[in-house]
């Protein structure tokens, strides 16, 4: 990759100034990097996007951005980082002399994260009607020890939060029944259904209630979960809820259209061949519903209302009003 010379950073005069700029309009005509700057940093590419556009001779100011976007250049060609677009992934395999191919058609490929993809099956949890319809397995990790059912590393509900090396739970008649029969799965009523043939006289919603309890605990796994070998998570999750028939449930259905939308939107970004047309396309579905939000506000709609029904940040629509030119417009000027 050529690069342009390395700027001088031993000043602070106005030609330093000017020098540093020119050297950041110079890099970010180079698409595989200014790419993976983006996609690193939003607000580093944001910087660079002001600093470019205007002629401020905040030294400071231009100093911190260009020493940001050098650190990251030099990850770049020189430094084995796995993040974002810096690191990437190849078949390796055993031999007695080590070869090495280093081709140029790479092509990059987006998931959704996982804590994203936790906060999704939770939220998808959380509603009895769909949790009814879906087949539930016994986690195959949990293990009795004394009296008590204990599960080691639960599965992850919420991002952020701290979670428990292991969690533990009376092992009780039901408890033990409503395991059993998960052995493989098997829908929640037949779990429900087995629990009452023992204790008839239980309330249904209590039997229900340690249903969803065994869930929260990560005892019993729903179908929304996918193997750790599914390569992607977002689009099982979308088959199962199809298959449960959510689109009848009113409680659910908004979800799974977004759920399909985010699908949808993932793969047309991963037939994109090049970082330009990847860089175009991560800028305009935004930018269309900043604009959406923008008519709407004109005819006295609440901004925070608008940005939640459409799904974006409130803070950067306010950030995209105030926006000097796009970066793809500073480097094709």
């Amino acid at each position: 990759m050529a690069l342009p010379e390395w700027p001088d950073l031993t000043g602070s005069s106005p030609d330093h100034v000017a020098g540093w700029r020119a050297w950041l309009r110079a890099i970010w005509t180079l698409d595989e990097i200014a790419e993976a700057i983006e996609q690193a940093s939003p607000t580093l590419a944001w910087q660079v996007a002001v600093v470019c556009s205007t002629s401020t001779t905040d030294a400071r100011r231009v100093r911190r951005t260009v020493l940001s976007v050098v650190r990251y250049v030099l990850r770049v060609t020189g430094r084995a980082t796995p993040f974002g677009l810096f690191a990437g992934v190849a078949p390796a395999g055993f031999s007695t002399q080590p070869v090495v191919e280093w081709g140029e058609d790479h092509q990059v490929v987006a998931r959704a994260g996982a804590s994203w993809i936790s906060e999704v099956i939770a939220q998808l949890e959380g509603i009895p009607d769909l949790v009814r319809r879906l087949p539930l397995m016994a986690n195959s990790l949990a293990f009795v020890r004394g009296g008590r059912l204990v599960v080691p590393y639960p599965p992850g509900r919420r991002a952020g939060q701290r979670f428990p090396a292991e969690v533990s739970l009376r092992y009780t008649s039901p408890v033990r029944i409503a395991m059993d029969t998960a052995r493989t799965p098997v829908p929640f009523d037949e779990v429900a259904a087995s629990i009452a043939a023992a204790f008839p006289a239980t309330q249904h919603s209590k039997i229900e209630g340690l249903i969803t309890g065994l869930m929260d605990h990560g005892a019993l796994i729903s179908s929304l979960h996918a193997h750790s070998t599914t390569a992607d998570h977002l689009g099982h999750v979308v088959e199962q809820v199809e298959k449960a028939g959510a689109g009848e449930l009113r409680q659910v259905a908004d979800l799974v259209d977004q759920l399909r939308e985010i699908q949808a939107g993932l793969a047309e970004y991963n037939r994109l061949t090049g970082p330009a047309d990847r860089r175009k396309d991560r800028g305009g579905a935004p930018k269309g519903r900043f604009q959406a939000i923008a008519i709407m506000a004109g005819e006295c709609l609440p901004i925070k209302v608008c940005c939640r029904v459409l799904s974006v940040s409130e803070s950067g629509f306010h950030m995209w009003r105030k926006r000097p030119p796009s970066p793809r417009a500073i480097r094709h000027a």
